[in-house]
């Protein structure tokens, strides 16, 4: 700018002006407000003027898309939207239906559902459709393309499945081709790719066990790993990234959330300690004698001082002090050890006991089931087991 005769004030004046040509035309047309706001940091360094000062109070506020008046509907128009959808299937020749070759099947799925929910889906070709899918079908590794012509990819796998299933079609393709192509792009770490190309993303992981959940074919899959995966994929923020390390999206926490939702899905069995975590084992057993303890009918009685069922101890003669009375046989037994405990020592337990029935209920714990017989047998004055028990149940919290 020197150069060409321009001195430092003369120079502020002309980006001055030119920040403030850019700004009036973002404006105009309400477009990037974040380009403006970063625009006008720049003229924090620059001379002020009241006219920039009206632009920015003007920029701040943004006009409403539409004025929703007394004159709009005030009902869902179901016929419409049913309509509006129908339509698509004789707009072939459309420009808009050409450009959207490529995720076709998808589009498929979105109006095929929309209809359905609209209660209309029979007024579609389920004929029409069926055979479109069959074609879209690779003969070679199984998996379904957008279209005609492209190559098969686990989005549009998910979609012709989903389509499949909702029309009762499955017997239309080949099922365990489309099994072989799902469970085979799954990678050693558990993550899955999106085709043969290799691109991993926490979406195909979803669009994958979506699939065989489908297909009542889960098992074809480690679906342990696929969980470790998208576990890993989890940010501090609480969200989920397309890989780990990646940063937090709402469509990744749709897909990461559908998939842990699926895999902890109630007819796969197992409990875990809280909501959402994964079912193991020890929190299985630990639920179903809680259960027991609450009266569930169609469990067998546990014994809850060694935690195994009643009638093995009935079997073996053993009996331990319930509620002032035996269980396990019909005699009663005295305990001098409670007999010896003080007052105070009762009044501490009962405030121990108290604070892990309240951690139990803030955590949605399993244990909570525990801590309430615990509560019982210390009623009774069964002092002498509820220190065995408390440090165990300190154990699981």
């Amino acid at each position: 700018m020197i150069q060409h005769g321009l001195e430092g004030h003369e120079f502020l004046m002309y980006l001055q002006d030119a920040v403030y040509l850019i700004m009036s035309r973002l404006s105009s047309s309400m477009a990037n407000l974040t380009n403006s706001i970063s625009l006008y940091i720049v003229l924090l360094s620059l001379p002020t003027t009241n006219k920039l000062v009206e632009l920015w109070v003007y920029q701040g506020s943004h006009p409403k898309d539409v004025e929703i008046t007394d004159e709009h509907p005030k009902s869902l128009l179901l016929q419409k939207h049913a309509d509006y959808i129908l339509s698509y299937t004789k707009k072939k020749e459309d420009y808009e239906y050409t450009m959207t070759e490529h995720f076709r099947m998808s589009g498929m799925y979105w109006g095929l559902t929309a209809m359905d929910i609209l209660g209309q889906l029979d007024k579609m070709s389920r004929t029409e459709v069926v055979e479109f899918i069959r074609q879209c079908q690779d003969t070679e590794s199984g998996g379904f393309s957008p279209s005609l012509g492209h190559d098969p990819h686990l989005l549009f796998t998910l979609s012709a499945v989903q389509i499949l299933v909702m029309l009762e079609a499955t017997e239309e393709v080949s099922v365990e081709s489309v099994v072989r192509y799902v469970s085979g792009l799954q990678n050693e770490d558990g993550s899955f790719s999106g085709d043969k190309w290799g691109e991993v993303d926490t979406r195909f992981s979803f669009c994958a066990v979506a699939c065989l959940a489908l297909l009542k074919r889960l098992d074809s899959l480690n679906l342990d790993k696929a969980v470790e995966f998208v576990m890993r994929c989890q940010n501090v923020d609480g969200g989920f990234g397309t890989r780990p390390g990646s940063e937090s999206h709402a469509g990744q926490i749709y897909c990461c959330l559908g998939l842990l939702s699926i895999a902890g899905d109630p007819e796969t069995g197992g409990f875990t300690d809280r909501p959402g975590d994964m079912v193991d084992l020890y929190h299985t057993l630990f639920g179903l004698a809680g259960l027991s303890l609450l009266g569930e009918t169609g469990l067998k009685e546990i014994n809850p001082v060694f935690c195994m069922p009643q009638y093995i101890m009935m079997r073996l003669g053993i009996s331990v002090q319930i509620n002032g009375t035996a269980c396990g046989d019909a005699s009663t037994l005295a305990n001098p050890v409670v007999d010896a405990l003080s007052v105070e020592s009762h009044q501490l337990l009962s405030v121990h006991i108290h604070h892990w029935i309240v951690r139990a209920k803030l955590l949605n714990n399993v244990s909570l089931a525990w801590c309430l017989f615990l509560w019982e047998v210390h009623l009774a004055g069964c002092d002498a087991l509820l220190w065995f028990f408390c440090l165990g149940i300190e154990t699981i919290g």
